[in-house]
């Protein structure tokens, strides 16, 4: 645990010297830790007999992921992996109980919505701008534009660019307003000024509870004021946006438009298979231009033929005469 804890620490100073944009957090390393704790204590009460760590085996380890929630069994196999080849590696243990496999990609938990619900959906949208702009926007950010609950919250009025029709984000490339986006906009504006200290406040939604300048909106403030026009919460109308994108343009475009990270995008498509089918794609298309050429050149060699053809029979014809 010691060797480990020297090479967590090692490792998240290397990351602050080379300016890392995320350095190894200390969260990161106390989570890890208490993953270890965790094992510990299970080998100690289901384990008994077991005197030390050339005596864990690969099936112990299993048992013990199995007590484990479902969407956390993959993060602490990784972890405890490194773990043991590091003891390995450093000669405290005499092999690894864990196989390195390949991560299993777990169901979705949230399904995206039918193109149907979606049409529904961007009906809804439109016929609330003027009853409920708030609600609006806040579903128009989410589905059409991939906003995150923490990425709304921390919109403030300066970072929206009406000239330019864009607003800008910290942690991704900025989000270019459509058509709609501005009227809908322009009604929660015009309800925003109504509300008390507007002028003051810095961030772009408010409400009553938030007097301060600096103070966003509560965490539950934006699902709930989804959830009220819609019955759907942000995270599903992201899922149903990044989903439908990656299905029409690629994964990859979920990462050069949304900044999501290659894992992130990966969830919503297979990039591989993405690829993989863009090459046969142009494979096939480098194919039929060929086909064309073959097929342009034989019609311009079949009238030379058949003309050589009709001279060949014309001077058998009168042979035979003569």
């Amino acid at each position: 645990m010691e060797v480990y804890f020297q090479e967590q620490i090692t490792l998240r100073e290397r990351h602050i010297q080379q300016h890392a944009k995320q350095p190894r957090s200390v969260k990161t390393i106390i989570h890890k830790f208490m993953l270890f704790q965790k094992l510990i204590r299970w080998l100690l009460e289901q384990m008994p007999d077991l005197s030390g760590w050339e005596m864990v085996q690969e099936e112990h380890i299993h048992a013990f992921l199995l007590t484990l929630q479902p969407t956390h069994r993959e993060l602490a196999r990784k972890d405890l992996y490194q773990f043991f080849r590091l003891g390995r590696k450093k000669k405290v243990v005499t092999h690894v109980p864990v196989m390195n496999l390949p991560s299993r990609e777990l169901p979705r938990t949230i399904e995206p919505l039918t193109m149907d619900e979606q049409k529904a959906l961007a009906r809804l949208i439109r016929d609330s701008i003027y009853s409920q702009p708030e609600e609006a926007f806040l579903a128009a950010l989410c589905f059409y534009h991939g906003l995150s609950t923490s990425q709304i919250r921390g919109i403030k009025t300066g970072d929206v660019d009406v000239e330019r029709g864009m607003i800008h984000l910290e942690d991704r490339p900025p989000v270019y307003l459509l058509a709609e986006d501005y009227l809908l906009l322009e009604q929660f504006l015009l309800k925003r000024q109504n509300l008390p200290y507007a002028k003051r406040r810095s961030h772009l939604f408010i409400s009553n509870q938030a007097k301060f300048d600096e103070a966003s909106v509560p965490e539950q403030y934006v699902p709930q004021r989804v959830r009220a026009l819609i019955g759907l919460t942000p995270r599903c109308l992201r899922v149903s946006c990044f989903v439908a994108l990656s299905a029409r343009y690629g994964p990859q475009y979920l990462i050069e438009a949304f900044g999501l990270s290659l894992t992130h995008a990966s969830r919503y498509g297979n990039l591989k298979e993405y690829l993989l089918e863009e090459e046969l794609k142009q494979q096939k298309e480098e194919f039929a231009e060929l086909s064309r050429q073959l097929g342009r050149r034989e019609k311009q060699h079949t009238p030379q033929s058949h003309e050589k053809k009709e001279e060949v029979k014309h001077a058998d014809t009168v042979s035979e005469v003569q």
